[in-house]
């Protein structure tokens, strides 16, 4: 099974892991067609083992290797196109949409709409939230941290682009 495996926070606020330790990590806990895309935690492998458990094994992977402890979501390919499907923001600078991958299922339509002081949008997937930051998400209150304690769950957010990029490499 092809999987991406996306970590949450690297290389980003002070967590560093190098790509090359993170593809060294991958084939040390046996994964095949190995390989990263950026230098923001994207990393694409084979594994005949389920999703969660990959997820599960690069995290401890990461904290025996480098010592750093960062949740990961995992998606097959087809999740990903299938996510990148259902943006409802398709007619908006795709430089400006994000998409919150969920580590758990969430009953998102039960869910309040999050306070949001700006003009950002918030449209819910199945085990994903679309984003548009109108002003971009640097100057957004509305970040990661924020989605986390709304949906009360780990999260972790790519672009679009980056989302396409994933599903044309895997």
């Amino acid at each position: 099974m092809r999987y991406v495996a996306l970590l949450r926070g690297v290389n980003v606020g002070g967590v560093r892991v190098p790509m090359a330790t993170l593809r060294e990590v991958a084939t040390d806990l046996g994964w095949t067609d190995v390989s990263t895309h950026l230098n923001s935690g994207n990393l694409l492998l084979s594994s005949d083992e389920p999703a969660a458990e990959v997820g599960d094994r690069l995290r401890s992977g990461l904290l025996d290797a480098v010592g750093v402890d960062t949740p990961v979501v995992v998606r097959t390919p087809a999740q990903l196109a299938d996510a990148l499907a259902r943006n409802p923001f398709t007619d908006d600078d795709e430089r400006k949409v994000q998409i919150a991958f969920l580590a758990d299922a969430v009953e998102l339509d039960r869910l309040e709409p999050p306070p949001i002081d700006g003009p950002e949008r918030i449209a819910p997937g199945s085990s994903e939230l679309f984003l548009h930051y109108p002003d971009g998400l640097g100057r957004s209150k509305l970040d990661l941290t924020v989605v986390e304690r709304w949906v009360g769950g780990t999260a972790t957010m790519r672009g679009v682009r980056t989302v396409r990029s994933l599903i044309e490499r895997a």
